[in-house]
């Protein structure tokens, strides 16, 4: 009698520890996801992973992108920690700083396994997710900024399709050829690009690959490398932001909000000829979405006086400090990081793999199985990180700070007028700064 009292209490104690289920620890995943493919793809993998981890349940929960950054700051802001997320290098700073990501060098450090695995993942995308000399989260992918555009409406009006070295005027005058009103009733039918201020949102246009790597061909710049000082004041800053809220105010070469409203993204539902965007977005969704592109291509974003740059972005995986499975979660993030799985992730045609050795692999697939794929995908897509002095390009990432979304309430107060165009860049850019500057003192001393 006296054993099985013993035996049941050994069995109460392991169901009560925290994150255990019946002698199964439970890995609460958290991800920015919506139902359909993706969702697909890493249930599927999840289950292969429980098949081998017979004493782990990984349970998958998700929100649509934009929703997933509201909720996880509520979470985490309440004490609610998932044991794994994922954070793209534009938030995970914010995070890192008040402490609510656990730094991976430690695991990195003694698992000497995963030395392989990790050797794959070129220096850049390592360090675009390093805050304080540490390493907080590991990159799943990486994305490229490019101009997409589409051949049919290039064709039809007669215009040079985008080649590489073309400048911000060659830019100009193609879309300024490439934005119709067909039937002559004074309201535009068609665009020469899409909106190049992301709605005025500075999450995209300041603090994004696409914003950043414009403001760095123009000669401008934006934050020194110890975050100490911000260059939203130079010249060349303020000309390529004052170009991003032209394109529709000046130009009328993008759209308004409302002009696109309730239609869906521009490029994609065949609004627009051109689109700066990750290889990731658009050839991705245009398949997914059965959008009516049939034939498009893809180039570097125009040259200018700073020179041609192609900018990285990636997400990856991190532990929250309130993860109460650690170590398994780190099992899983191995995993995850595999080649094995990022071979299957790669026939998904979205992302480009966060390997060396799996670089192309996503675009090889779509060659090899018939999937349409974009025009000069292996000169931009994957020459360019693999080589991009050979290239002629400048590769880099957007700095991003440790206080990025309380500049980002700084920026949207003072640029919304510029996107709207009732103040000019140079006026909101001498009002940020002073402010941008208190916000940087906090993090950086």
């Amino acid at each position: 009698m006296k054993r099985f009292w013993v035996s049941l209490m050994c069995i109460f104690l392991i169901v009560s520890l925290p994150g255990v289920v019946f002698g199964k620890t439970v890995l609460n995943w958290f991800a920015p996801m919506s139902p359909g493919p993706e969702v697909d793809l890493w249930q599927g993998l999840i289950a292969e992973f429980e098949k081998e981890n017979p004493d782990v349940e990984v349970k998958l929960s998700f929100e649509p992108w934009s929703d997933y950054w509201t909720k996880i700051a509520t979470m985490f802001a309440g004490g609610q920690y998932p044991d794994i997320v994922w954070m793209h290098y534009s938030k995970f700073k914010d995070y890192a700083a008040q402490g609510a990501l656990r730094p991976l060098d430690d695991y990195i450090k003694k698992d000497k396994a995963f030395a392989p695995d990790l050797a794959q993942i070129p220096a850049v995308l390592k360090k675009i997710f390093q805050h304080d000399g540490k390493q907080y989260v590991l990159p799943k992918d990486h994305g490229g900024i490019a101009v997409w555009y589409n051949m049919d409406m290039f064709d039809q009006a007669g215009v040079k399709y985008p080649w590489q070295g073309w400048t911000w005027k060659d830019f100009l005058t193609s879309a300024q050829k490439l934005t119709k009103d067909f039937n002559g009733d004074g309201v535009t039918d068609q665009w020469g690009t899409t909106d190049l201020m992301f709605g005025g949102d500075p999450a995209n246009w300041w603090h994004h690959e696409q914003g950043w790597a414009m403001i760095k061909s123009f000669g401008g710049d934006t934050y020194s490398d110890d975050y100490k000082s911000v260059f939203i004041d130079k010249p060349e800053t303020i000309e390529a932001i004052q170009f991003m809220a032209d394109s529709i105010n000046k130009y009328k070469i993008a759209p308004t909000a409302e002009q696109i409203a309730g239609l869906g993204p521009a490029f994609r539902i065949g609004k627009a000829a051109m689109s700066c965007f990750p290889h990731a977005a658009e050839g991705y969704w245009i398949r997914y979405e059965k959008r009516p592109i049939k034939r498009y291509g893809v180039e570097f974003l125009p040259k200018g006086k700073g020179g041609l740059w192609y900018a990285l972005g990636a997400t990856g995986f991190a532990i929250p400090t309130g993860s109460k499975a650690p170590d398994v979660a780190w099992r899983f993030i191995k995993y995850a990081l595999s080649k094995e799985v990022s071979e299957k992730v790669a026939e998904h045609y979205r992302w480009g793999s966060q390997r060396m050795d799996m670089w192309a692999k996503r675009f090889e697939l779509q060659v090899e199985r018939g999937i349409y794929i974009e025009e000069n995908w292996k000169r931009v897509w994957v020459d360019a990180v693999i080589n991009p002095t050979k290239v002629g390009v400048h590769l880099g990432y957007a700095r991003i700070p440790a206080g990025a979304a309380e500049i980002n309430t700084i920026l949207r107060t003072e640029f919304d007028p510029v996107y709207l165009g009732k103040r000019t860049a140079a006026e909101a850019a001498k009002a940020a700064k002073p402010k941008i500057l208190e916000v940087l003192k906090k993090f950086y001393k």
